[in-house]
């Protein structure tokens, strides 16, 4: 969980935050993130969990997998949107 946290937090501090409401979105996210991160810490240290408890945590673990993957897929479309806007840039100059 802490190397999404760091994500996030990076994604706040470079050029991301220039796209039109994305800063108030990361920083909920980073917030959201923080509190599920506490919460796993705690299950994580926990002696015996009932099932129902076992499953939440899982499913909670799971979930911050998966927005690891999507935070990733964003990082890697702003990067890609913008090596094709320099490559388009030489492009028109060199014309």
């Amino acid at each position: 969980m802490k190397p999404l946290l760091s994500k996030l937090t990076k994604l706040l501090e470079e050029e991301y935050i220039k796209v039109k409401g994305v800063r108030k979105q990361i920083m909920f996210l980073r917030d959201e993130l923080s509190a599920m991160s506490a919460t796993l810490v705690v299950l994580a240290d926990a002696e015996q969990l009932n099932p129902e408890t076992r499953l939440w945590r899982d499913k909670l673990r799971e979930l911050a997998y998966d927005l690891e993957d999507c935070i990733d897929g964003f990082i890697w479309l702003v990067l890609t949107t913008a090596v094709v806007g320099v490559l388009a840039s030489r492009n028109s100059s060199a014309s």
